[in-house]
Order: C-alpha cells, then sequence, then structure tokens
C-alpha cells in the first residue's frame, strides 16, 4: 500500500493547466478554477509540492484531513495583479516609477525612430513554418545571450521539455509567442503559456543583444501586460525569482509552498506527515545556512569542467571623421550589415542610432579596404569610422 500520494502544483498548472486531484477548486482574486481531474485519495498522506500563494484552494473532504502548510526557502516569484480598468500607461503611473514610464517611453520611440518595427501575437494559430522559424531564432537568441554572459540557462539544457508540445498549445490557445520584429528578423520573442484564460505566465524572454541599448525586457514587458489588459487577464505571472526589473514592475510578490495533508485519526498517518514535515525543514535549514550552494561549489570544483563556448563581446572605438581626415571613396567597399560576416559592428551602430535619432535605412555602411578591422557608415551629416579593437 503507497501511504503518500505527490502531486507537483507549478508545473502542471502553468503547462497543462492541471491542478492537482486533490484540490476541488482553485480561487484567484475574484476568478475560480473547478477542477476536473479531482478524485479522493486512497492515500493517507497527500504532499504538494510548489504551491503559489498567490491562489487559494479548497480541498476535497477537508474535514478528513490535517493540513500542514510549510514556506519553500530559496524559492519566489513575482507578477502584475490586474484588479481595476486599466490601460497599461494608467498602470504604469499607479504602480511604477516615474524614471521606468521616462526609460521606456524612450526606448519604444527610438526603436520605432530608428528600425522598422512590427509587433505579432501568435496566439491560437500559427503555421508549421513559422513556429520552427520562431523557436529556432529563440534558440539562437538565448545562446547568445548566455554565451556572452559565459554562464549555463537552464532553459537551454532542459529545451525539449519547455518546448514538447508546444505547436499544439499555441493553437491550442494555451501557449503563444510574442514577437518583436524589425523588418523580417525577429528581435525579442516571449514564449507564455495562458491558464485557464486568466492568468499568463511569462516563461522565457529572449532579445538580440545587439538591441540592448532599447530596453527590449522592458517593451517585452509592456507587450505582455498590455496584451492582457485586452484580454480581460486577471495577473500576468513573471515567474520564479524577485529580480531588479520585476521590482520595477510587479506589484504582487509571493512566496511557494510545500502542503502536506494527513488524514485524521491514524498514529502511522500522524508518524509520516511528521516525518515528511521534518524532512521539509532540514531542507529549509540547509538552504539558510547555504549548505548545499557550498557542496554545489566544491562539485564543481573538483569535476572535470564542462566546455562552453565562450563568445565575448566584440570591443570597438567609434570616431567622427573630420573635414581634414576625408577619406578616399576608392578605399571603401560599401556592405551590408544583415551578413553574418559583419554582425561585429552592427551593435555600435544600433547604438549610434539610438543616440542620434536616426533610422537604419538613412545610413549607408562600408568596410575600409586599406585597414584592417576598420569599418565606416555614413550619415546624412557625418562620417563615422569603427574600429574593431
Amino acid at each position: 500500500m503507497k501511504y503518500v500520494k505527490r502531486e507537483q502544483f507549478i508545473w502542471n498548472f502553468q503547462n497543462r493547466e492541471l491542478i492537482p486531484s486533490c484540490y476541488e477548486k482553485v480561487f484567484f482574486n475574484s476568478a475560480n478554477y473547478k477542477n476536473e481531474n479531482t478524485s479522493n485519495s486512497t492515500e493517507p498522506v497527500i504532499y504538494v509540492s510548489l504551491v503559489p500563494t498567490y491562489l487559494k484552494y479548497t480541498l476535497i473532504n477537508d474535514a478528513d484531513y490535517t493540513q500542514k502548510k510549510i514556506i519553500h526557502k530559496g524559492k519566489s516569484g513575482a507578477g502584475i495583479l490586474i484588479d481595476g480598468d486599466y490601460t497599461v500607461d494608467s498602470y504604469l503611473q499607479k504602480f511604477t516609477k516615474r524614471q521606468l514610464r521616462v526609460n521606456l517611453k524612450r526606448a519604444i520611440t527610438r526603436l520605432e525612430e530608428s528600425f522598422n518595427i512590427t509587433y505579432e501575437y501568435n496566439f491560437g494559430t500559427i503555421t508549421k513554418e513559422k513556429y520552427n522559424n520562431l523557436l529556432f531564432e529563440l534558440r539562437s537568441m538565448l545562446e547568445k545571450r548566455f554565451q556572452e554572459k559565459n554562464i549555463e540557462n537552464m532553459f537551454l539544457r532542459e529545451w525539449e521539455l519547455h518546448t514538447k508540445d508546444l505547436f499544439n498549445l499555441i493553437n491550442n490557445k494555451k501557449a503563444s509567442l510574442f514577437v518583436i520584429y524589425h523588418s523580417e528578423k525577429p528581435i525579442s520573442i516571449s514564449l507564455n503559456m495562458h491558464i485557464k484564460n486568466s492568468i499568463l505566465f511569462a516563461k522565457i524572454n529572449a532579445y538580440d543583444t545587439d538591441f540592448a541599448k532599447f530596453s527590449l525586457g522592458h517593451l517585452d514587458n509592456y507587450l505582455l501586460l498590455g496584451w492582457c489588459l485586452d484580454n480581460k487577464y486577471h495577473f500576468l505571472d513573471l515567474g520564479f525569482g524577485i529580480l531588479d526589473y520585476k521590482m520595477k514592475w510587479c506589484n504582487v510578490f509571493y512566496d511557494f509552498e510545500y502542503h502536506i495533508y494527513s488524514k485524521k485519526g491514524s498514529l502511522i498517518t500522524k508518524g509520516i506527515s511528521f516525518f515528511e514535515v521534518s524532512k521539509i525543514k532540514l531542507k529549509n535549514h540547509i538552504k539558510r545556512l547555504k549548505i548545499q550552494e557550498h557542496l554545489l561549489n566544491l562539485k564543481s570544483f573538483l569535476k572535470k569542467p564542462k566546455k562552453v563556448i565562450y563568445q565575448p563581446k566584440p570591443k570597438y572605438k567609434l570616431k567622427t571623421v573630420t573635414a581634414k581626415e576625408s577619406l578616399n571613396e576608392k578605399e571603401l567597399k560599401e556592405i551590408n550589415i544583415k551578413n553574418e560576416a559583419y554582425k561585429s559592428i552592427r551593435k555600435p551602430i544600433y547604438n549610434y542610432l539610438y543616440s542620434n535619432k536616426l533610422h537604419i535605412d538613412t545610413i549607408k555602411t562600408y568596410i575600409l579596404i586599406t585597414e584592417d578591422n576598420c569599418f565606416v557608415f555614413k550619415t546624412k551629416k557625418n562620417i563615422i569610422k569603427i574600429n574593431i579593437l
């Protein structure tokens, strides 16, 4: 006989819209979600892990169980509760600081001034060809970003798990890919899960780091929140971790809990429940002492290092060419920076466009054939040299 029934809440809820079978209903704000998967447990102890505290629950046969809730140390989350009739701008006005609003407005204006920007929401319908292309771009942008940081990304490590059946989920309105394009090229993609037509979980976002100056991470939040407001969603869940950008956006910060339910009237059940609770408390104590962190660092030190393809950020120097330093046109060969061979000069050019409020179609780019690693781009007013160091 099994004595403990174990269920994991957050993964199934966010990725499959499934609620653990021991809960009759889940409540969020004014919404409630009836569980179609309910069943009476034959096990005397029910153990549910990773339960977010922004949700409330009704247990089946609640009177038959003793309940114990314990905070999951080391995990927390953040999100945006939509409990009023807001627009994106009125939400920002009420809940965020002026500096974020100013910077965001400037970034959106500069992005749309400098590039041919379009926005696309793939939700409810997507072709296989577009799906494959967007997944390729999403992965490429993540790999580039984390190679530049020289750290491993957990989403990439579990790529197959996170993208399993995603094509069908998008077409069934249970997932989405929101995209920002420059012309035909995606420069930012967010992968989101949609829960009960009420909660949007922002699973992962990736952007082209050449556009870092344009605050695409904040723009992604702006688009997600706008979509949630337009579609009457109740909550935008930005997921694990209280990071700096979430502190600027979110009005809800939550913990995760372990829930231990034990049937009343049995010494065996009480003993099992006590054992499970003691294990959780021990884990939490280890986390407080950072023992696990020290062990992982030791393990990482002792084991053979894993080969990581490090992609350092290119270094460059920009210089405005003066009238006295006029260039010989014969030394210049026009190039297209869309070509991968010239990707190292995109970021300095994009940064210049941002600072000078210029559109990319108004400049021409060249390679200076008389100098190694030297490029030139011309605006209507200036000639700029780029030396790759």
